[in-house]
């Protein structure tokens, strides 16, 4: 098997797998990219453009979104009061990757699982981060090492 950061050549399976930039690069002639094709395209194996799997990120929670969501949440006063606290020491992104680990749940591939719900339909939180970790947060700020 020949490797190269554009394409891969595996002679055992009998294809070609290419990079879909080196594909762009070799649609314009006179290229180098456009010379490596044409004797790429010589030797009569299958060519393939490599596929790219990306998990699917969670976009960022604006602050509003996050307190509309604690207040449907099980135990919502205590939540609220650990998110006021690290919401008044921490930035948006800190603030985010609490909440994200605390009420987001993905499975394997990165898709949200939905949450689940008590008798009284408020949302089942089994808690990663407390307090403390708001706390730790909050004196690494006063300290000025965070």
């Amino acid at each position: 098997m020949k490797k190269n950061q554009n394409y891969e050549i595996n002679f055992v399976t009998k294809t070609i797998t290419v990079t879909r930039k080196f594909l762009q690069d070799a649609s314009q002639m006179g290229t180098e990219a456009y010379e490596a094709m044409l004797q790429l395209q010589e030797l009569n194996m299958p060519i393939a453009v490599q596929e790219i799997h990306r998990k699917p990120k969670i976009a960022k929670w604006s602050f509003e979104r996050m307190e509309r969501y604690l207040k449907n949440v099980q135990d919502s006063e205590k939540w609220t009061a650990d998110y006021t606290a690290m919401k008044e020491s921490a930035s948006h992104a800190e603030v985010w990757a609490w909440f994200k680990s605390n009420f987001i749940q993905v499975d394997k591939k990165g898709k949200r699982i939905a949450p689940k719900l008590n008798e009284n339909h408020k949302i089942i939180v089994m808690p990663k981060a407390n307090a403390s970790t708001v706390k730790s947060i909050s004196e690494k700020k006063k300290e000025g090492v965070a």
